[in-house]
């Protein structure tokens, strides 16, 4: 009798602390849903994703799945953590639907090329540089990388703005910045005078 009563007492217990964990793991669920709920992801898109880049990398940017927008954001994430894992969870499943809302930023290409020779001010402009980089952006890499390597990259970024780059020849266009030679841009180049002087005279 005693075996018995027990082991109603024992099955009563087990069903008790099942029906708490799951209470508890659905109570969990709903906090996290309505925690999603409550962020504005094209608001973290504006302000996070645009401390690298202007928003025309977004807005340009092909459909892409899940894991790919995933890879993508973790990949810009893995040094600064801009972004917690909910808040990239949200502006991922925000880009699935809203991607199209999102508009193009204008861009002063004035103020963008000021200072550069006009053959490397006619290459920015023509090729759609500007759009998301800046000259100084291109510039650091420009003359370091090797012609291959510069059509990977270009071959890359027509994957993903196929819009921009449909009238860039890749090939010619990675010969041109594999022999950049660096543009010093008007305001700074009194700065750096001093030591070219100096470096001329030293040889």
């Amino acid at each position: 009798m005693n075996k018995i009563k027990n082991s109603w007492i024992i099955g009563l217990l087990v069903i008790f602390f099942m029906g708490v964990a799951i209470s508890g793991t659905a109570k969990a669920a709903e906090k996290t849903n309505r925690e999603n709920d409550t962020l504005d992801a094209k608001q973290i898109i504006e302000r996070v994703c645009t401390k690298c880049h202007n928003i025309n990398r977004i807005v340009f940017s092909p459909d892409r799945n899940i894991r790919e927008w995933v890879q993508i954001i973790a990949f810009a994430n893995r040094k600064e953590h801009f972004i917690t894992k909910e808040e990239m969870a949200a502006v991922i499943k925000w880009l699935q639907v809203h991607l199209h809302e999102l508009k193009p930023a204008s861009v002063d290409l004035e103020a963008l090329t000021k200072g550069f020779d006009p053959a490397t001010k006619e290459f920015l402009i023509n090729n759609n540089c500007l759009i998301c980089h800046t000259g100084e952006k291109i510039q650091q890499k420009a003359g370091l990388l090797s012609v291959e390597e510069w059509q990977d990259i270009l071959s890359r970024m027509k994957l993903k703005g196929p819009a921009l780059l449909n009238d860039t020849d890749t090939d010619k266009a990675a010969e041109y910045l594999a022999n950049f030679h660096m543009q010093t841009p008007e305001e700074i180049a009194e700065s750096v005078k001093g030591v070219i002087d100096r470096l001329e005279t030293d040889k």
